[in-house]
C-alpha cells in the first residue's frame, strides 16, 4: 500500500515538470510568434509593398461590409426605418413647392457645418500623419476674414458662397474693426471644427476600452507600461512628458482631460487611450474633450490668428522688418498685399477669373500633397489593422492547437 502511494506520488511529481515544460514551451512559441508578427506589421509600408497593403486594405473593407450587412440583417426594423426615412427625405428634397427655399437653406447649412466637422475629425485622426487641418484650412479662412475686414473697413460681407469676401458697396470704409467682431464672424466655423476634433478622439477611446474589458492591452498602453519599468536616466524628455500626461488625466479625471484638451499639444492622443483603458465613463471623457477642444482650444487658436493678421500687428511686423531686413520687408509686404487682393474682390469683378500667383499655387500644391499623404496613411493604417487581425487569429489557433496536444 505504501509502495503504491509512493509510486503514485512520484508519478504525480514526475508529471508536473512535464506539464510545466509544455506550458513554458507554448508560451515561448507564442512569444516568438508575437515578436515576429510585430516586426512584420512595423515593416509593412505602402511605399515598399503597395500591392500587399492594398490587398489587406480591401480585405478590411470587405470584413467591415460583411459585419455591417449582418448587423442590419439581424435587425429588420432598422432596415425598414432607414428605408422609410430615405424615401421620405428624397421626396421632400426633390418635389417642387413652397418648401424648396427652406430645403436649400437647410442643405447649405448642413454642408457648411459638416465640412468643418469633417475637417476637425481629419485633424484628430490625422495627427500622426501630418494632416493639421487648422493650419491648412481653418487658419487661412480666419486670416482671409481678418484681412478682408480691414480692407473693407467693415464686417458686412459674406464668408461663403459665390459672393464671399466681397466688400459691400453701401458701406463706407474707415469703420471700427475689433478682434471680438472678427471672432464673432468666424466663431461657428471654429466651434464646429473643434467639435470635429473632439469626435475624432472617440475611436482610440473605444478601442482601448474594448481591449481593457477583454483583459488585453493596446500597444500604446503596453509601451507606457514598459516605460515605467525603465530606469529614470534612460527615459527621454518626451517619454517623461507622456507619462506625466497620463498620470494627470488618470488622477484628476474630468478636469485633467479638460486641461490637456484646452491647450494645443500633440500628446492628447493618449487621452482617449488612457481613458478607455481605465474605463473612464464616456460622458466624462467626451464632455471634457468637447469643452476643451470646441470651446476653449479653438477659440485660443482663432484669436491668435486674428491678432497675427490684424492691421496693427501686420504694421508693427512690417515696421520692424523695414528697419532690420529691408529686402525681406518688401517681399512680405508684397505677399500680404497680393493675398489681401485675392481674398477681397470688388463687385465689378465677380465674374472675372481669379488672379493666380505663386503663393496660391504653392499653397494649393501643399494641400494636395498633404491630402494625398493623409489618404495613403489611412490606407496603410487600415491594412495594418487587418494584418493584426489575421495575426491574432493565427495566434489563437496556435494556442488552441497546443492546448489540444
Amino acid at each position: 500500500m505504501s509502495v503504491k502511494n509512493s509510486s503514485s506520488f512520484k508519478s504525480g511529481n514526475g508529471d508536473r515538470p512535464i506539464e510545466n515544460e509544455h506550458l513554458d514551451s507554448v508560451k515561448e512559441c507564442i512569444r516568438s510568434r508575437h515578436i515576429l508578427f510585430e516586426t512584420e506589421r512595423s515593416q509593412l509600408s505602402i511605399y515598399t509593398a503597395p500591392l500587399r497593403v492594398f490587398s489587406y486594405f480591401f480585405l478590411y473593407l470587405w470584413d467591415q461590409l460583411k459585419s455591417a450587412f449582418l448587423f442590419f440583417f439581424n435587425r429588420g426594423y432598422l432596415i425598414f426605418l432607414i428605408t422609410t426615412l430615405t424615401v421620405l427625405g428624397y421626396l421632400f428634397y426633390t418635389l417642387d413647392g413652397m418648401h424648396q427655399p427652406t430645403v436649400q437653406y437647410i442643405e447649405g447649412e448642413i454642408l457648411w457645418i459638416g465640412y468643418w466637422i469633417m475637417l476637425g475629425v481629419a485633424s484628430s485622426i490625422g495627427l500622426g500623419t501630418g494632416l493639421h487641418t487648422f493650419v491648412l484650412f481653418l487658419g487661412p479662412h480666419i486670416a482671409s476674414v481678418t484681412l478682408t475686414a480691414y480692407e473693407c473697413g467693415s464686417l458686412d460681407f459674406a464668408v461663403r458662397g459665390e459672393n464671399s469676401f466681397i466688400c459691400s458697396p453701401d458701406v463706407t470704409t474707415g469703420g471700427i474693426i475689433t478682434i471680438l467682431g472678427i471672432f464673432h464672424k468666424v466663431h461657428l466655423e471654429c466651434f464646429f471644427w473643434g467639435l470635429g476634433t473632439a469626435l475624432g478622439e472617440l475611436p482610440p477611446y473605444f478601442v482601448a476600452r474594448a481591449a481593457a474589458l477583454s483583459g488585453q492591452q493596446t500597444e500604446e498602453i503596453a509601451a507606457l507600461e514598459s516605460l515605467r519599468q525603465k530606469k529614470s536616466e534612460s527615459v527621454t524628455l518626451k517619454e517623461h512628458v507622456m507619462l506625466y500626461v497620463q498620470k494627470i488625466m488618470q488622477r484628476f479625471g474630468f478636469f485633467g482631460i479638460f486641461l490637456f484638451a484646452s491647450i494645443p499639444n500633440p500628446l492628447f492622443d493618449l487621452a482617449g487611450i488612457t481613458c478607455g483603458h481605465f474605463l473612464v465613463p464616456l460622458s466624462t471623457f467626451i464632455g471634457a474633450t468637447f469643452l476643451g477642444k470646441a470651446v476653449v482650444k479653438s477659440a485660443i487658436q482663432s484669436f491668435f490668428v486674428i491678432i497675427m493678421f490684424s492691421k496693427d500687428t501686420l504694421a508693427s511686423i512690417l515696421s520692424h522688418l523695414e528697419q532690420s531686413l529691408p529686402y525681406l520687408h518688401n517681399i512680405v509686404e508684397s505677399a500680404v498685399r497680393e493675398q489681401t487682393k485675392a481674398f477681397q474682390r470688388s463687385p465689378d469683378h465677380q465674374t472675372g477669373p481669379a488672379k493666380s500667383n505663386l503663393v496660391s499655387f504653392c499653397w494649393n500644391s501643399l494641400i494636395t500633397v498633404m491630402l494625398g499623404y493623409f489618404l495613403f496613411s489611412i490606407v496603410e493604417s487600415l491594412a495594418v489593422t487587418q494584418l493584426k487581425k489575421i495575426h491574432d487569429e493565427e495566434t489563437a489557433a496556435l494556442l488552441e492547437k497546443k492546448r489540444q496536444k
